[in-house]
C-alpha cells in the first residue's frame, strides 16, 4: 500500500471509481487506495522522491484504541471490497513497523555520530 499523503491521481479516476468513504473513522485513505489500486487496478507509477514528510500523531496513532480502530476499519474495507484477509494477516505488519522504526533510529544515530567527527 503506498503512503497516502503522497498519492496523487487524476480527477477522472475518482469520477469513475468513487472518492473517499467518510464512514471510516481512521482508514478512509486505506479503503480508497485498496479500491483504486488493488480492486480496480488503476495504473500507478512510483516516483522515488520525497514529496511529503509526515509527523507522528493524530487519530491513527494515538494509542491502543486507535490501533484497534485501524484493525476494525481495515478488516471492514477488505471485506467490503471482496478482498480476503484476517486478523493474523493484519497483525503481521506490526513486527515490520517495529523493525522499520528501529532501523530508522539506528541510521539517525549513526548519521549524527558521523557528523560530530
Amino acid at each position: 500500500m503506498p503512503a497516502h499523503p503522497s498519492f496523487y491521481c487524476r480527477g477522472k479516476v475518482y469520477e469513475q471509481f468513487g472518492t473517499f468513504d467518510l464512514s471510516y473513522k481512521v482508514a478512509a485513505d486505506f479503503e480508497n487506495l485498496l479500491r483504486l489500486i488493488f480492486v480496480h487496478r488503476i495504473r500507478t507509477r512510483y516516483i522515488p522522491k520525497d514529496f511529503v514528510t509526515m509527523r507522528t500523531g493524530g487519530a491513527s496513532s494515538s494509542g491502543l484504541r486507535s490501533h484497534r480502530q485501524i484493525m476494525h476499519d481495515h478488516l471492514r474495507a477488505l471485506r467490503q471490497n471482496g478482498v480476503y484477509s484476517n486478523l493474523f494477516f493484519l497483525c503481521i505488519r506490526y513486527p515490520y513497523k517495529i523493525f522499520e522504526i528501529a532501523l530508522t533510529r539506528l541510521n539517525r544515530n549513526l548519521w549524527a555520530g558521523n557528523k560530530q567527527k
